[in-house]
C-alpha cells in the first residue's frame, strides 16, 4: 500500500511501512498554499471606471488652475508697472512744469493763463499793463478743456526727437501771428516740449549723449530696444484764475489742475505711430463747439514716431440721453464715424480701427474716461457702434449754456454739438505706408492700457 507524501506541496507516493517519517511542507509554504485557495475582495470593473473618472476630473481641475494663477500674475504685474509709471509720471510733471504769474510770463499749461509784458490794450481803454492775460480763445479765457502735455518723441525714418504738439506750434508762428507772441513767452512756454523723452520712458533712461542720431550711440540705441512702457500726460485746469486789469498779482496764485496720467505699450520695436494732422480740415475747432464733424487725417509717413501719440477725433453720442431719465444700469452705445459727415471707405475703416475693444478716450470737454468694452461693425462696414463701460446720463454730457462754444445750448434737452463729443484717443500702430497720400491703417492693440487721475497744484512764485 502507498502513502502520499507532500514535499513542497505536491504529492509522491510511498510506500507504507518504509520506517521513514511523513514529510510536513515549512509553514510559510502551507499558509500561502491555503491562502491562494481562500477568495478576497478586490475592485469591480465599474468601480475602476468610476475611479478613473474621479482622477480625470482632478487632473482638470488642477491644469485648470496654471492658467488662472499666470492671468493673474500678470494682472499683478501689469498693475505694479501701471502704478509705478503713474507715480514716475507724476513726479517728473510735478518738478517740470510751470504756470504764469507776476514773475513768471510762461506757463506750460495751454488752459492757463499765459502774460506778455508791455502788451497794448488799447481797446480797453487803460494804458499798457505790465502783465496782461492772452486767450486763445478770446471768449473764453478760462480754459477748462482737456489739452495734451508738449512732449517729446523720436520720429522713425530719419531719427531725430521732435515735439508731439499736435498744432505744430513750435516756433510759435500760429500763435505770433493770431496773438502777437513774441520772445520769452514763446520759448518757455507750452508751445515747447515740457518732458524730455528719456524722461517719460519706463523704466527711465540716461540723456543720449548727442541729440544728433548721426553719431552712433550703440549702448544707448540698445537700451531703447528694450523699453516697452511710456507715458503721456494730459490736463484739465480745475480752478478758475481770477484776473482783473487793476490788481496784477491776482493771476499769481496757485492753479489746480486735473492730470490725466497714461500708461503707453508698444508690442515692439520696429512700431511706429502716426501723428495728427495739424489743421482747420482734420482738427475741431477748440472755441465753437460745430454740429458738423472733421474727418481726420494723418501727418506724411517721414513724420510718424516711436511712440504712441494723442489724436483729437469726434464721436457721436445717442440723442435718447434726455433731461430726466432715470438710470438704466444698461451700458450707453455711440457711434464712430459720427453722423455727418462724408468719409470713405478708407477714413471709416480708421476710425473702426481706432476705437477696438479695450480702447481709452478722454472727454475733451468734461475730462471724463470711458472704456471700449465692445465693439460692433455694420453689415456694410460703414459705422461701428461701440459700447462704453458705463452709462452716460444727461449731466455727463450737458454744457451750461452761458458756455460760448455752445451758444445755442440750454438746459432742457440735448443738441447736436453736445452729442458730437471730441474725445482724445491713442491709436494704435501704423502700417508702413510708401506715399503720403496712402490710406492710414491702423494694424494692433490700443497703446493706452491705463488713465490714473491726479490733482497737482502748481504756484506761479
Amino acid at each position: 500500500m502507498l502513502r502520499h507524501t507532500s514535499i513542497d506541496g505536491l504529492s509522491k507516493p510511498r510506500p507504507l511501512g518504509s520506517g521513514f517519517p511523513e514529510y510536513q511542507a515549512p509553514l510559510s509554504l502551507r499558509f500561502l498554499t491555503v491562502a491562494a485557495r481562500i477568495p478576497r475582495p478586490a475592485f469591480s470593473l465599474l468601480e475602476l471606471m468610476i475611479g478613473i473618472v474621479i482622477l480625470g476630473f482632478g487632473l482638470v481641475m488642477v491644469a485648470t488652475m496654471f492658467p488662472v494663477a499666470w492671468s493673474r500674475a500678470r494682472t499683478l504685474s501689469q498693475y505694479t508697472v501701471e502704478r509705478a509709471i503713474t507715480q514716475n509720471a507724476h513726479t517728473t510733471v510735478r518738478a517740470l512744469v510751470r504756470v504764469s504769474g507776476p514773475s513768471r510770463i510762461a506757463s506750460s499749461f495751454e488752459s492757463d493763463l499765459l502774460f506778455q509784458p508791455d502788451l497794448s490794450v488799447a481797446d480797453l481803454d487803460v494804458p499798457k499793463t505790465p502783465l496782461v492775460p492772452i486767450a486763445a480763445c478770446a471768449a473764453f479765457p478760462t480754459d477748462t478743456s482737456v489739452h495734451a502735455l508738449n512732449l517729446e518723441n523720436i520720429q522713425v525714418l530719419d531719427r531725430q526727437f521732435v515735439n508731439e504738439d499736435t498744432w505744430l506750434r513750435e516756433g510759435g508762428d500760429l500763435y505770433d501771428a493770431f496773438l502777437n507772441i513774441a520772445g520769452p513767452a514763446i520759448e518757455q512756454s507750452f508751445f515747447y516740449k515740457r518732458i524730455s523723452f528719456h524722461e517719460r520712458l519706463f523704466p527711465p533712461m540716461d540723456r543720449r549723449s548727442s541729440n544728433d542720431f548721426t553719431a552712433p550711440d550703440p549702448r544707448w540705441d540698445d537700451v531703447l530696444d528694450t523699453r516697452r512702457f511710456a507715458w503721456s500726460v494730459l490736463y484739465r485746469l480745475r480752478d478758475i484764475v481770477p484776473f482783473s486789469l487793476t490788481d496784477t498779482s491776482a493771476p499769481g496764485s496757485t492753479r489746480s489742475f486735473d492730470m490725466y496720467y497714461v500708461t503707453l505699450r508698444r508690442g515692439q520695436p520696429a512700431f511706429r505711430y502716426a501723428r495728427q494732422k495739424p489743421d482747420s480740415n482734420s482738427l475741431p475747432d477748440p472755441c465753437l463747439l460745430s454740429a458738423l464733424p472733421v474727418t481726420p487725417a494723418a501727418m506724411d509717413p517721414d513724420k510718424d514716431v516711436m511712440f504712441p501719440v494723442p489724436w483729437r477725433v469726434q464721436v457721436q453720442f445717442p440723442n435718447s440721453i434726455v433731461l430726466g431719465a432715470l438710470p438704466t444700469g444698461i451700458p450707453t452705445e455711440i457711434e464712430v464715424p459720427p453722423d455727418g459727415g462724408s468719409f470713405d471707405a478708407s477714413e471709416t475703416l480708421m476710425f473702426i480701427q481706432m476705437f477696438q475693444r479695450g480702447t481709452r478716450f478722454i472727454d475733451e470737454i468734461n475730462g471724463q474716461v470711458y472704456e471700449v468694452i465692445d465693439q460692433r461693425v455694420s453689415s456694410d462696414a460703414d459705422k461701428a457702434t461701440l459700447t462704453l463701460d458705463r452709462e452716460v446720463l444727461f449731466d455727463d454730457l450737458h454744457i451750461p449754456n452761458a458756455d460760448p462754444r455752445c451758444e445755442p445750448c440750454d438746459d432742457t434737452q440735448l443738441i447736436d454739438q453736445e452729442l458730437l463729443r471730441t474725445v482724445w484717443v491713442f491709436p494704435p500702430p501704423v502700417e508702413p505706408r510708401s506715399a503720403a497720400d496712402a490710406p492710414v491703417i491702423f494694424n494692433g492693440s490700443p497703446p493706452a492700457i491705463a488713465i490714473d487721475i491726479r490733482t497737482l497744484s502748481v504756484a506761479s512764485n
